[in-house]
C-alpha cells in the first residue's frame, strides 16, 4: 500500500489516483468542504479519521462515493445518528465508529454485505436492530464502551459472529456470559459440520 497522511488530499490529481491508504488526524481546516478533494482517491481501500473530541465537523457524503473502500475508520465525529452515506459502500469489510453519540444502527446496515467486521465503540448505542440476524457475513462485533446499552437479544446476532465484544458495558455479567456461551456453541457447531462435510468428500474421492 502507498500509506498518506492528511495534507494530500490537495495533492495534483494524478498522485491521489495512487494512494490505497489514507490517515487524517486533528486537521487545522474543516473536512466537511473537501468532498471534492476526496473524489480524487479512486483507488482507496483504507481511510483513518481522527478528529479532536471537542471540534463539531462532519465528514463529506462524497466518501460514500468511494466504492473501492474496504476499511473504514472514523473517530470522534460527534455524530448522533449513523452516516447513512457509509451505506453505499458496497465493497467495505471493517468499519469502525469510534468516540460517537449514535444511538442506533439502521436497520439497512445489512446491506453491505461484503462487512466482517463492525465496531461501534464509545457510542451511545442503545439495542440492536430486530434485522441484524440477517448480517450473514459478519463475523467480529465489538460493542465495547456502550453504556447506555442495557441488554442484547440473542435473537438479533447473527449466526455467522465467531466473536462478539462487549465489556466493558452496564450489561450484567450474566448476559455477557449467555450470549458468549451462544456463539462459541454455534462456532463449534459450525466447525463439526465442516468437518463432516470434509470428511464426506475425502470418503466419495477415495470410493471413486
Amino acid at each position: 500500500m502507498n500509506p498518506s497522511t492528511s495534507h494530500n488530499l490537495f495533492l495534483p490529481i494524478h498522485k491521489a489516483r495512487t494512494i490505497k491508504s489514507l490517515t487524517i488526524q486533528f486537521t487545522d481546516y474543516e473536512i466537511s468542504t473537501c468532498g471534492s478533494q476526496f473524489l480524487n482517491f479512486t483507488t482507496l481501500k483504507h481511510l483513518f479519521i481522527q478528529s479532536e473530541v471537542f471540534k463539531f465537523d462532519m465528514l463529506p457524503e462524497e466518501i460514500g462515493q468511494l466504492h473501492t473502500l474496504k476499511r473504514l475508520e472514523i473517530l470522534n465525529f460527534n455524530y448522533t445518528s449513523f452516516p447513512e452515506w457509509i451505506l453505499k459502500l458496497e465493497n467495505l469489510e471493517h468499519l469502525l465508529l469510534r468516540g460517537n453519540d449514535i444511538t442506533q444502527i439502521p436497520i439497512e446496515i445489512i446491506r453491505l454485505k461484503k462487512l466482517k467486521t463492525l465496531r461501534i465503540e464509545n457510542c451511545k448505542l442503545q439495542y440492536l436492530p430486530a434485522t441484524f440476524h440477517q448480517f450473514n457475513s459478519l463475523t467480529k462485533l465489538s460493542l465495547v464502551d456502550n453504556f447506555h446499552l442495557q441488554d442484547i437479544d440473542q435473537n438479533h446476532l447473527p449466526k455467522s459472529l465467531t466473536s462478539l465484544k462487549l465489556n466493558p458495558s452496564n450489561l450484567a455479567p450474566e448476559v455477557i456470559t449467555e450470549i458468549n456461551a451462544t456463539i462459541n456453541t454455534n462456532k463449534s457447531l459450525k466447525d463439526k459440520v465442516l468437518k463432516q462435510l470434509r470428511n464426506l468428500r475425502l470418503r466419495k474421492r477415495s470410493i471413486s
